[in-house]
């Protein structure tokens, strides 16, 4: 997958921090809500038992491949639930568009997602024979994942799949070799780490079988003689650590895209439909979260280059989104951003971005491991070294179930 960005690239620029490392300066001042720059990614995949439970996207881009009264359905295992406003759905007629892989059965949005996935590393993985050997192989690398790496899910061996993919299909190796190098930063103490958080260590005899699958995978089907230091055992957990230190999470969804539809044909005189509406959301989101749990989207993630570059702050003045409910990222600005500030997202999720100082600098210095001196933390140094009342009854929980 071509990793492209869009807006004008004059407008900011990477720069080398002795301590950040990369970082994206503003060369140019930028308002409340304004596009940054988008991206695509260099190469992405859906979860594996995200895919397994008939989460519905296009293997290429994610886009959602269902209607979102088929995804309310789904979610809430009723097929009886009716979504008003269909209007306010782009989805709705998704099952006239979708393209299938002659061969394996795999789904598209687009004929031009499937030419794109078959171009870059679809020809390679494209299971269309139930009885050849290298689809069994194949299969049984994801297989060997899901069982070392259970829900909630944070990445997929299918990246590692689709990288040798490419490479084997590439006309110029060393090009996408440079581009993969450029996302391998931090000494070898920190990327074993990241190798820790990602694969718990109850799943290392799996982890190794895994390992073990590619290599036979490389050797009778790929030949890469580049890639073949990746999966020795060292070179097996730097490559997974390249995925845990540098991948963002990408989320689909039918429903979201509706609802937020549907709240704009509200107005002031319509108090009582808008009322309507809340009430059925409410109520659709309550038995999601009975039946289905948190887990709602089509969910992914991918390597994107430019993304990769934006550091963390607690007051960060930028946020990722998903406007185009597909894989292409957009960075807007959350605030005024002034000519050479550094652009800065938030690495935290939205329930934890609010909690003590030294319960944000525990969750980054264990999942990220660094220790944020951004100016929000250094106003709050003087606060006690206390954590969040949200953190601590974690802990109690974590305990009990131990």
């Amino acid at each position: 997958m071509a990793s492209l960005a869009t807006t004008n690239e004059n407008d900011y620029t990477i720069a080398i921090d002795q301590i950040k490392g990369r970082q994206i300066i503003a060369r140019r001042h930028y308002q409340l809500g304004e596009l940054i720059f988008e991206e695509q990614p260099l190469v992405l995949a859906q979860f594996e038992w995200n895919k397994l439970y008939k989460y519905s996207a296009c293997e290429y881009c994610l886009y959602p491949l269902e209607s979102c009264e088929q995804n309310v359905r789904r979610l809430c295992q009723d097929s009886s639930i009716v979504i008003p406003h269909h209007e306010c759905d782009p989805n709705q007629s998704i099952n006239q568009r979708i393209f299938r892989c002659p061969k394996c059965n795999e789904m598209y949005c687009s004929t031009g997602c499937y030419q794109q996935a078959m171009n870059n590393y679809h020809s390679i993985l494209c299971q269309s024979d139930e009885n050849d050997s290298k689809v069994h192989l194949i299969r049984h690398i994801i297989d060997l994942w899901r069982s070392a790496h259970p829900p909630p899910e944070t990445t997929s061996i299918s990246l590692v799949l689709k990288l040798m993919a490419m490479l084997k299909q590439s006309n110029n190796r060393l090009l996408l070799l440079q581009e993969l190098q450029k996302f391998s930063q931090g000494v070898q103490s920190e990327n074993q780490r990241f190798y820790h958080k990602l694969l718990r260590k109850e799943f290392q005899s799996q982890v190794e079988q895994l390992r073990q699958a590619l290599d036979n995978f490389n050797e009778q089907y790929m030949q890469i003689s580049e890639f073949k230091w990746f999966l020795t055992p060292d070179g097996f957990r730097q490559l997974l650590a390249l995925l845990g230190r540098n991948q963002q999470g990408i989320g689909t969804s039918p429903l979201a895209v509706w609802m937020k539809n549907s709240e704009k044909l509200s107005s002031p005189s319509q108090a009582a439909a808008s009322s309507d509406m809340s009430q059925l959301i409410d109520a659709i989101y309550t038995k999601i979260d009975d039946v289905s749990g948190e887990f709602i989207d089509c969910e992914g993630s991918g390597l994107f280059k430019l993304q990769s570059c934006l550091n963390h702050s607690c007051d960060a003045n930028a946020e990722i989104q998903y406007r185009h409910n597909n894989s292409t990222l957009s960075v807007v600005a959350t605030r005024s951003i002034s000519t050479n500030e550094e652009i800065t997202i938030n690495y935290l999720s939205e329930c934890d971005r609010n909690r003590s100082r030294h319960s944000r600098q525990k969750l980054l210095q264990e999942n990220y491991l660094f220790l944020c001196q951004c100016n929000r933390c250094v106003s709050e140094a003087a606060e006690p070294d206390e954590t969040s009342e949200e953190e601590d009854d974690d802990d109690e929980n974590e305990m009990d179930e131990n």
